[in-house]
């Protein structure tokens, strides 16, 4: 189709990021594919028909096989390029030919991590300056909306410190001298697939006497406003921290904080029944991706081998 190009995600299996960049395509002018990390691993991938890989998340397993990838791709397709959603590129493996593929694009990197309609506009950016033109026409900027801040259903949008203290005034009863437990959460999980997981979880806890709340973290594209957040959460003075995936929160962090962290693991290979009735345990990918990665932050006990 004339004007429609092909542009490749990877990440997490089970993130919602790639069907709603897929729900947003047609609209931009845009196709997207999600590609399983398994199928990059087994280098089960050609590259060559596409103009942009976006990588959210890179195992440590593909990112060999997705070097090799890359240059294979290139040696025809001259204008594809290899963009790292959030964060610093990752180091693909010793080859100095892998050196450098995949690129951190400070502008694309705006659109990333805080809404719906940026992660759109990212398309619309992608169709530009990937597209089959010179790459210099116009784009909507990113909308600026609040990246931090902290989460109630009760609450239009996200409240800073002072603005939930005076919700927990209003709201009477002794919430406001219960003990409190913040629930960390990525902007992305938030506006995506997790908000009735952090509704649960505050339900639960404060059906135990607890006054609970959900906190934006730094981990999805974030990591600038990592003092504002550090702020934040501190200000907050939480009791315990339950994080609802992977977090990057520094060490420093949690020795200032004091108080117990409980770190959660989802499954994306296994279902909890087949963990459970099963005898080999987590699979390998999450043993590295959410326990070895956190052991690494100093976020949890070393773990015994």
């Amino acid at each position: 189709e004339d004007g429609i190009r092909d542009y490749k995600v990877t990440g997490v299996q089970t993130c919602a990021l790639p069907i709603f960049l897929a729900e947003a395509a047609p609209a931009a002018g845009v196709r997207v594919q999600y590609l399983a990390d398994d199928d990059l691993a087994a280098g089960r991938v050609d590259l060559t028909p596409f103009r942009a890989i976006l990588i959210q998340h890179l195992r440590p397993d593909v990112r060999s096989s997705l070097g090799k990838a890359i240059v294979a791709a290139r040696s025809s397709n001259k204008r594809l390029r290899t963009l790292m959603l959030s964060g610093e590129p990752p180091s693909l493996d010793q080859d100095p030919e892998h050196q450098g593929l995949i690129e951190k694009d400070a502008e694309l990197q705006r659109y990333y991590g805080t809404s719906r309609e940026n992660l759109a506009r990212l398309l619309a950016w992608l169709r530009v300056r990937q597209g089959n033109g010179d790459g210099r026409g116009d784009v909507p900027p990113p909308l600026l909306s609040q990246a931090l801040g902290i989460y109630r259903r009760e609450i239009q949008g996200l409240a800073d410190a002072p603005e939930f203290e005076a919700w927990l005034t209003r709201r009477g009863g002794d919430f406001a001298v219960r003990p409190r437990v913040a629930v960390a959460v990525h902007s992305i999980h938030l506006e995506f697939q997790q908000p009735a997981v952090v509704d649960a979880l505050i339900e639960a806890l404060e059906r135990r006497g607890l006054c609970a709340f959900g906190v934006v973290d730094t981990s999805e594209g974030l990591a600038s406003f990592k003092d504002r957040y550090e702020r934040l959460i501190t200000d907050l003075h939480p009791d315990a921290v339950v994080h609802t995936c992977h977090s990057a929160d520094a060490l420093q962090l949690r020795e200032r904080l004091d108080v117990p962290h409980l770190s959660s693991l989802f499954f994306r290979k296994q279902s909890i029944a087949q963990w459970r009735d099963g005898t080999t345990g987590l699979d390998p990918s999450e043993v590295v991706f959410q326990i070895a990665g956190q052991e690494l932050l100093g976020a949890i006990e070393p773990i015994a081998t």
